[in-house]
């Protein structure tokens, strides 16, 4: 079965999503090993920024732009259909993910695990998990549209 994305008129730098992601699993990380929960309401914030708002760069893009241009990183273009539809599967889990810790500390960990290892697929491996779930929970009469 083939991979769906869903299209954009908009383009983004692909390193500067992989830095993004990179630095979301940096974050993710150091919050649940170092227990720091206000990093986690910078990922969260993060993540509804480029989810949500279209005239506004979250700070980590604005970071990951400055280092590709800093060190001439060459990017091709990609579509920001699916970053913004994994953006929102990211705020989804990271926001349940740090609110289910507070009740069950296992669980929050758990759900936090999965956005870390989505974050790094990304992030080293360029591979999109919100592209891939799009796929599969998109109806194929919608997709052929």
């Amino acid at each position: 079965k083939s991979l769906f994305c869903p299209i954009s008129s908009e383009k983004v730098a692909e390193k500067v999503v992989r830095i993004t992601g990179f630095f979301i699993a940096v974050l993710i990380f150091s919050s649940m090993a170092f227990q720091l929960p206000l990093l986690m309401g910078v990922v969260i914030t993060d993540y509804f920024i480029r989810a949500f708002t279209h005239h506004y760069t979250s700070p980590l893009s604005r970071l990951a732009k400055g280092i590709v241009k800093h060190f001439k990183i060459n990017s091709k273009l990609i579509d920001k259909g699916p970053k913004i539809f994994a953006a929102r599967i990211g705020f989804s889990c990271a926001l349940g993910g740090t609110l289910l810790y507070l009740l069950s500390p296992i669980a929050g960990t758990i759900l936090l695990s999965v956005l870390l290892a989505f974050a790094l697929l990304e992030s080293l491996g360029n591979i999109c998990a919100g592209c891939i779930m799009y796929t599969y929970v998109t109806p194929r009469k919608t997709r052929q549209s």
